[in-house]
């Protein structure tokens, strides 16, 4: 009997501490951290990350990179990154007062957010390799006496959806304090897949707007490039690849200048190609290209004045037509 109640006692330590040992395991990567890069370059070691509770973010959490959080002397994470499509990481990179350049390896990401956070030093995100994101990605900067920027660099990567999911693609510079808003840009992509595009500044914004590509964009959504009151406060999407699309719309709000840049390359919309000017004396909305073609579904000119003089030789096909100035 008491042999046999050994046996329990010793099945039931060895079941308790096999549970213990799976539960640490999984709270390893289980919950919301910021990265401090205290021992190594190992995104599951918990000790490169601050808490509470001590964990590596996992699928669904978010993980934080911000420089101000303390001397980041061994890098950013290389080595066992969290991979999940059908529940992925959340990637914030933000600052509050140091300047943040953070380097990623190639990732698969939820939701990614890139922010000056309200201060007046710069944060630029750089990948080294292809990123997918499943559900949206966010430049912004908001106001300080004086605006830091907010860039997203791919290196010449791909950034793509995952799955059957692209994500959003938000570009913002945003005035909410009166103060001089820094610039937001994505800069040197490879080929770009994603859903909508909105390249926006907002209110008296003195910062500019900007989405650079390397290569081709497929956008499935709509795209908007909209600038505000401030003369600086331009937006502007240049394409070194052939763009494709459901629809764009070009919109003036003020005297920041909305501008789409297709260079020598071709321009093809399932839908509308939109010229907006919201008041009279607001900037004229701008689309340059050279020996480019266009395919469009229809052309809406909403506008006193577009400027399309930067256009030359090159195929224009458009449905239909409306101008109603």
């Amino acid at each position: 009997m008491n042999g046999i109640s050994g046996f329990f006692k010793t099945s039931l330590i060895a079941v308790l501490a096999f549970g213990l040992m799976t539960a640490f395991s999984v709270s390893s990567f289980a919950a919301n951290a910021t990265w401090n890069g205290s021992v190594n370059q190992d995104w599951a070691n918990v000790s490169n990350w601050d808490g509470p509770p001590v964990s590596a973010p996992g699928p669904g959490e978010t993980a934080t990179f911000d420089e101000t959080k303390g001397s980041i002397g061994n890098g950013y994470p290389i080595t066992n990154i969290p991979e999940s499509t059908s529940n992925p990481v959340n990637v914030t990179v933000t600052n509050t007062g140091a300047a943040a350049t953070v380097t990623l390896p190639s990732i698969t990401i939820g939701t990614l957010l890139v922010t000056n956070n309200g201060q007046a030093t710069n944060t630029l995100l750089q990948f080294s390799g292809p990123v997918k994101v499943k559900t949206a990605v966010t430049i912004q900067t908001t106001a300080t006496a004086n605006g830091g920027s907010a860039k997203l660099d791919l290196n010449g990567n791909t950034l793509s959806g995952v799955d059957s999911s692209v994500a959003s693609l938000t570009i913002s510079a945003a005035d909410t304090a009166g103060g001089n808003t820094g610039d937001a840009e994505l800069l040197d992509t490879g080929t770009l897949i994603v859903g909508a595009i909105t390249v926006t500044s907002t209110g008296a914004s003195t910062g500019e707007t900007k989405l650079t590509s390397g290569s081709d964009i497929t956008a499935s959504g709509a795209t908007l490039i909209s600038a505000s009151t401030d003369a600086n406060g331009d937006a502007t999407l240049t394409a070194s690849g052939n763009f494709s699309g459901t629809s764009v719309a070009i919109t003036s709000t003020g005297a920041g200048t909305p501008t789409l840049n297709i260079q020598t390359f071709d321009l093809t919309l399932t839908g509308a190609f939109t010229f907006t000017e919201a008041a009279a004396g607001n900037a004229d909305p701008v689309f340059s290209s050279s020996n480019s073609t266009v395919n469009v579904g229809s052309l809406v000119i909403n506008a006193t004045t577009v400027s399309l003089s930067a256009i030359t030789t090159g195929n224009i096909d458009i449905l239909s037509a409306t101008f109603a100035t």
